[in-house]
């Protein structure tokens, strides 16, 4: 009965399966905005990375 409560209460990252095909033009948007972003403040990104070696700014999706 746990294994089927854990797979049904599963609150990990939707599969690609999972999404509707609005979600995933979302998903594609949301994609691209951030790439975007991130070109746009390049800059900025590379100083904090020059104190913090990795560092990325995080992607956040909830469909």
């Amino acid at each position: 009965m746990h294994i089927a409560y854990s797979r049904l209460n599963n609150t990990g990252p939707p599969t690609k399966e999972q999404l509707t095909r609005q979600q995933q033009f979302a998903l594609k948007m949301a994609v691209k905005q951030y790439k975007k972003a991130c070109r746009d403040y390049a800059g900025r990104i590379a100083a904090i990375q020059k104190r913090n070696p990795g560092w990325f700014p995080k992607f956040n999706f909830n469909p």
